[in-house]
């Protein structure tokens, strides 16, 4: 996750915490981290590159923005096919087109409160595994093991997104 906002990267991290996704979660303040968390420079050169399965992008970063960030990560082989959401204030019509434009999966308007969050982020359309059933008092959870897309089913009645688990591993 790119995200300069602490507030904002703590209520993404609960809002999957509660969704029982287990993989690990980085976040990093600012574009300039980001690249060096994804291609192992600067201050993560101690341990190389990285390939997550998804990135969460913030467009609003101190210095590099978020568009100049996506810009990048797809112009390089490397990262160029990583799923990237936006989760952004800005509603303009061209961040939302830049975005897309530069293959971004989802822009998502960032809600204001953590339930609205919440329905987003189970509305996502990601391919899980599920590695236990938390409900078994096994650790575990949903795993993200590939590629994310824009729900195919449209917007319920309150504004969020439906799309549901898989039921087996």
């Amino acid at each position: 996750m790119v995200e300069d906002s602490v507030t904002d990267a703590a209520l993404a991290l609960r809002a999957f915490k509660l969704a029982d996704f287990a993989n690990p979660i980085a976040v990093v303040g600012s574009g300039e981290q980001g690249l060096d968390y994804l291609f192992g420079t600067g201050t993560f050169a101690d341990r190389g590159p990285t390939r997550p399965h998804l990135i969460l992008l913030d467009l609003g970063l101190p210095k590099m923005s978020g568009v100049e960030f996506l810009h990048r990560i797809r112009a390089d082989g490397r990262t160029r096919d990583i799923p990237v959401v936006i989760l952004s204030l800005s509603d303009r019509g061209r961040d939302v087109t830049a975005c897309i434009q530069l293959g971004a999966e989802a822009y998502l308007v960032k809600p204001l409160n953590f339930e609205n969050f919440s329905r987003i982020t189970r509305g996502l359309k990601l391919r899980l595994t599920l590695v236990a059933r938390p409900s078994e008092g096994k650790p575990g959870g949903w795993v993200l093991s590939g590629a994310c897309a824009v729900p195919e089913a449209g917007p319920t009645s309150d504004g969020a997104t439906s799309a549901e688990k898989p039921d087996s591993p």
